[in-house]
């Protein structure tokens, strides 16, 4: 059946169901039931109206119907018309591979879970010269998709996939199939049907001298226009013939002026292969860059690979040196500036580092309004400048800001009854600033005083945003000296052999504040101790939770039961090393009972000197 049949028939099927259910129409039908009643009882006033009332509803039944024959007939025109488009775009397509293949592909790694990026297309389109298509690309292309197969697939960090063999335009030549020559519309009905698809398209080009044009899409915003790289060539000047100062290619191409050689066919074939293999690299590393944070490819190919031509490693390492955000006048910009240098750095000279981190750090300062500004949270990149740079002078100006950070921080004190108490203000401290640490470290510096940090898996100190980076914590050590690890993932304990992190202190004041809060916790045994028989029978299936004032609080209004206060009692099972908290509602019906590792020290001034909380309601 005809497209245009098959709407037709699909129209009128949907006329006759909307006419048949329409809600009119039935009262329609109604009145006509009702009309024959009122003729058969001579009625006619009745009649009368009645025959009015179902006229005026066949109108504006059939003006229903006229509005949803014109719906119908747009949307399934709408409808036809994107068949035929498709239809269309199939026919003309220029590939052997379908857009919705092609679409498919570009998600398939990420979906199955081999990438977490999607996959980035490439084409290599046959050039407008005839000679060069009929005599290299077929070999350029295939050899191309060889390489780009090897080293660029789904299974490595920056997925290509290349259509080798996929150009279809093709003609027969003495017996001989051979590509056509590019018809840059070709490009455009690619770029229409799969332009969500980072998509790079690169056509050999010769007017007359050899150049590439180069289409992107799907990449972010400025993978949008064309742009074309200029192939240095030989030029005649004033009649005589000028060396270009750097060539890349062994010949210059000129679509008029070329002699088939044995050793031009070979050279070409040879050369042309490892440059778009660069080419095609360099624009996958800077997507992958800016799109999901990986690190360049290229330059390890450059560095490692023998095969690639020196020229063209040389050429292209040059481009590598162009930072990839220009506009460093905020702090993400410099830090990832950093982070491309630091990965990229076997393509710069020693020199060169420097200067671009001396440049950066200049940025940095500046935008935070001078050295002034230097808080915790700069030290993060203070260090990692200090660890790329080998320049003694500069190193000394990061230590000097460093030490001036360091004047600047803030000691956090932690009262712990057990090691259990230790290892839970440890996570809760890194859960509530949101500490990416590796372990924490301590240090004991007496029987009663231990001063510990987080550090990173480079041993760096890490800070909260209110500049705390160390912590004295208050407990009975059993020991003067020594150093203690535990890995925040494990929460494993071990013993420390490197040198010290931290630095002398006067632990006098310390020590006094651990004495007044083991005075707190003995009336905190003693009230235990009083209680014991009573709260014991509570406490045996209590939850082992954190608890604020506004836990409480909300316990007391929901089961107070009429009462004017709810109170709460306060103590430490010494045996089980664990505070709880026990409150009871009026009619001591509904019972509050929680253990917990550490008391949080606002609620801890709650309780007050008699460790009862009474909230009145």
């Amino acid at each position: 059946m005809e497209p245009l049949t098959m709407m037709v028939a699909s129209i009128g099927l949907q006329f006759f169901n909307n006419y048949a259910n329409n809600k009119k129409n039935k009262e329609i039908q109604e009145k006509q039931r009702e009309f024959q009643r009122a003729a058969a009882e001579h009625d006619f006033e009745r009649m009368r109206r009645l025959q009015a009332e179902s006229a005026k509803l066949a109108l504006e039944l059939e003006a229903e119907v006229h509005k949803e024959r014109v719906e119908d007939i747009n949307n399934n025109y709408d409808t036809l018309l994107e068949n035929f488009a498709h239809s269309f775009t199939v026919r003309n397509w220029p590939l052997s591979v379908l857009p919705f293949v092609m679409k498919g592909e570009s998600f398939g790694s990420l979906f199955n879970g081999t990438t977490q990026s999607v996959n980035l297309h490439c084409i290599l389109t046959p050039s407008n010269c005839e000679w060069f298509n009929a005599n290299f690309y077929d070999d350029i292309d295939l050899r191309l998709e060889a390489e780009m197969n090897s080293k660029w697939n789904a299974q490595s960090t920056h997925p290509i996939v290349y259509y080798g063999g996929a150009w279809n335009r093709r003609t027969d030549r003495t017996g001989i199939s051979t590509p056509k020559n590019i018809d840059l519309v070709d490009i455009d009905l690619i770029k229409t049907s799969l332009k969500n698809v980072p998509v790079v398209v690169i056509t050999p080009y010769f007017d007359p001298w050899l150049h590439f044009k180069v289409k992107m899409w799907g990449m972010g915003e400025d993978a949008g226009a064309p742009f074309r790289i200029d192939i240095p060539h030989g030029e005649e000047v004033n009649g005589s013939y000028q060396e270009p100062a750097k060539r890349i290619f062994s010949f210059d191409y000129h679509k008029d002026k070329y002699e088939l050689t044995e050793e031009f066919e070979n050279k070409t074939v040879d050369e042309f292969v490892p440059y778009l293999e660069c080419l095609i690299g360099f624009i996958a590393d800077k997507y992958f860059w800016s799109m999901y944070n990986l690190a360049p490819m290229l330059p390890i190919t450059l560095t490692n690979e023998l095969s690639l031509n020196n020229r063209f490693s040389a050429f292209f390492a040059e481009k590598y040196k162009i930072l990839p955000h220009k506009e460093t006048d905020n702090i993400s910009s410099i830090k990832k500036n950093l982070d491309y240098v630091a990965e990229t750095s076997t393509l710069y000279t020693e020199e060169e580092r420097n200067r671009i981190f001396e440049s950066l750090h200049h940025d940095y300062i500046r935008c935070i309004g001078g050295k002034d500004n230097l808080e915790m949270t700069d030290v993060e990149f203070i260090n990692k400048l200090n660890e790329l740079t080998t320049n003694t002078s500069f190193a000394g100006i990061l230590e000097e800001e460093k030490e001036s950070i360091s004047q600047k921080e803030k000691m956090g004190v932690w009262f712990c009854a057990s090691n259990n108490e230790m290892l839970q203000r440890i996570i809760n401290t890194q859960s509530i600033h949101n500490i990416a640490a590796d372990t924490f470290i301590y240090e004991i510096k007496n029987e009663f005083v231990c001063i510990g940090a987080f550090f990173d898996k480079e041993k760096r100190k890490m800070y909260t945003s209110e500049s705390i980076g160390d912590y004295a914590i208050l407990m009975n050590n059993g020991q003067n000296t020594g150093m203690k690890q535990i890995s925040l993932s494990s929460l494993k304990k071990d013993e420390y052999h490197g040198l010290s992190l931290f630095q002398d202190i006067d632990c006098s004041l310390l020590t006094d504040m651990y004495a007044n809060k083991t005075k707190w916790l003995k009336k905190l045994i003693v009230r235990h101790n009083e209680m014991k028989d009573m709260v014991t029978p509570y406490l045996k299936d209590a939850p082992i939770k954190n608890v604020s004032y506004n836990i409480l609080r909300k316990w007391a209004y929901e089961n107070a039961n009429g009462a004017e206060c709810v109170s709460f009692v306060l103590g430490y099972d010494p045996k089980r090393a664990v505070y709880y908290i026990v409150g009871v509602s009026s009619d001591n019906k509904n019972i509050f009972s929680v253990c917990s590792n550490t008391i949080d020290e606002k609620l801890i001034n709650c309780f007050e000197n008699n460790l009862v909380l009474t909230i009145k309601l």
